[in-house]
């Protein structure tokens, strides 16, 4: 087995090297613990992504706390090894800060489809997340993740993708200056290790390429492209992708609306 593609979280996590240990498997990902960082092993067909390591087939069924060690260019899982070295790295690429400002309103109309499936939205979470959002908009991040994460249903709760996609949104309007705010937003609550690896990435502008091309196609006034993208987003998971694009909608509303890393207005 050999991997092909690797996001930037996980080449950093694989070349740290180390041992570690299984903490969830899927037929479509397996994911890893290791002392780096979280690595998702994910059968081609998955959307790249910043903590995930593409195969060139489907991840072999591990055990929970199944022992993981990088030797040389190899990880081992029980019986298993993943040639590492021949994996080529992806990045989901940024439009500029001011780019992604000026396409609000065609990112937020692109997402707006996605996002209509998410549990977010049910009456049993929708107060609790129209508070995360009015906090959003008042440049309190850390309060809004606060009221986010853990909430919902799912590996990774419906609050922690919304969140993920309201960080995600943020860094990308504001660019570096966001991360002190985004960063630190990342580590609010308690959440599984899962979520936590897919915030800390999203903190720092990446997320799953679905993402990254609609951001993009919005940038180059392409509201077709940026639909498909927002689609093929909406389609990951039973509700992450949809969730993940209302996060994204609100924290694009909240930088159009109040600069979200300093709390003052924008002029």
């Amino acid at each position: 087995m050999r991997a092909v593609l690797a996001g930037a979280g996980a080449l950093a996590a694989l070349r740290g090297g180390g041992e570690g240990r299984v903490v969830a498997w899927f037929p479509k990902a397996c994911y890893v613990s290791l002392p780096g960082g979280l690595v998702a092993l994910v059968a081609q067909g998955v959307a790249p992504g910043p903590i995930h390591a593409v195969l060139a087939g489907a991840p072999r069924r591990a055990a929970h706390g199944a022992r993981a060690r990088i030797v040389e260019h190899d990880l081992e899982i029980g019986g298993l090894s993943i040639d590492l070295a021949d994996a080529a790295r992806w990045c989901g690429a940024l439009p500029p800060p001011d780019e992604v400002r000026a396409s609000a309103d065609r990112i937020v109309a692109a997402a707006a489809e996605g996002a209509a499936r998410s549990s977010l939205l049910v009456d049993a979470f929708r107060a609790r997340g129209e508070r995360a959002r009015q906090a959003l908009i008042t440049g309190a991040v850390e309060d809004a993740a606060r009221l986010l994460v853990g909430v919902g249903p799912g590996l990774t709760p419906s609050g922690d993708d919304a969140l993920a996609g309201a960080l995600f949104a943020l860094r990308a309007a504001a660019g570096t200056d966001a991360e002190p705010l985004t960063r630190a937003a990342a580590e609010a609550g308690t959440t599984g290790p899962i979520s936590r690896g897919f915030l800390r990435w999203a903190a720092r502008g990446q997320a799953l390429e679905p993402a990254h091309d609609l951001l993009a196609s919005a940038a180059r006034a392409d509201s077709d492209g940026a639909s498909r993208a927002a689609r093929r987003m909406a389609a990951v998971g039973e509700t992450s992708g949809a969730d993940t694009l209302l996060g994204l909608r609100w924290g694009v509303e909240a930088a159009s609306q109040r600069s979200a890393v300093t709390g003052r207005s924008r002029r």
